[in-house]
């Protein structure tokens, strides 16, 4: 099941392409039916969810296809064909995306995809297409510099180990994957094209639900004088302080790690600066 990333303008988008693909159903079936596909008992809860979220850092739903369907046929439609609501929450034209899907190479969109997710203060997730394989990266140079300390506040570790088995579980099919990865910056490569997805959404889960998690006041000498809007400070990916933080990634004479399932070697490197993926 796709996240999505739940805000008003992801659920309008949402309901229009459901209404263009129901015709037959009332606009308010189909709020109920995707609120039930949201894991909220009614639309009613989902306003509510929406409200208390507020709009800076709105919490993520799994999209349950079977949900949607079951409402829809409790209310009296029996619809033979359905959208397929992943598809809709992995659209380039939703509003809010959590990650983007890139042509390997295509540096223009990739800029434009790293300024939208500084400007919403969400981790930096994308996925690069090749002709065969393709490759997940991220990084959390984009979320505000005030933050920081989150992964190592979240225990760092641990959440590096929950990273790991991330990879691990959503590369099943794609025995030949490899990664590199720290909390603050990594990649996942050699997936196959259908776990690239499910990597995406795992990793940005994660690191954004340790980004919620702090959900702490900004401190002073962050906020700019007017009225409270944030000026990052000029970093570079792979920059951010991470002494006494752990890495997993592969010994320098050696090749990078294979996913496949008997192969456990890691390296443990406390003292490792967090390298940018994308070099």
């Amino acid at each position: 099941m796709a996240l999505l990333a739940l805000t008003n303008d992801n659920l309008a988008f949402f309901k229009r392409s459901l209404r263009a693909d129901l015709p037959g159903v009332g606009s308010s079936h189909l709020s109920e039916a995707l609120a039930a596909a949201l894991g909220c008992r009614t639309g009613i809860t989902l306003a509510t969810r929406l409200r208390e979220d507020g709009a800076e850092m709105p919490s993520l739903a799994a999209v349950d296809q079977a949900a949607f369907a079951a409402r829809l046929a409790h209310l009296g439609h029996r619809v033979a064909t359905l959208p397929a609501l992943d598809d809709l929450a992995r659209s380039p034209d939703l509003p809010d995306r959590i990650w983007a899907v890139f042509k390997d190479g295509d540096r223009p969109a990739l800029n434009a995809w790293h300024g939208e997710c500084q400007r919403r203060g969400i981790p930096y997730v994308y996925v690069t297409t090749g002709r065969q394989h393709a490759r997940v990266d991220w990084d959390w140079i984009t979320v505000n510099p005030a933050f920081d300390g989150v992964p190592s506040d979240d225990g760092e570790s641990k959440l590096l180990d929950r990273i790991v088995g991330a990879i691990r579980a959503n590369a099943a099919s794609s025995p030949k994957a490899k990664f590199d990865a720290s909390a603050f910056a990594g990649h996942v490569e050699r997936l196959l094209p259908e776990d690239a997805h499910a990597q995406a959404d795992a990793i940005f889960e994660l690191l954004y639900g340790a980004l919620r998690r702090a959900r702490r006041p900004v401190p002073a000498e962050a906020t700019a004088s007017d009225g409270g809007s944030m000026q990052p400070e000029a970093r570079t990916a792979g920059s951010h302080s991470t002494t006494g933080c752990a890495k997993f990634n592969e010994p320098l004479a050696r090749a990078r790690t294979n996913l496949g399932p008997k192969n456990k070697e890691y390296e443990n490197l406390p003292n490792s600066q967090a390298a940018d993926p994308r070099l």
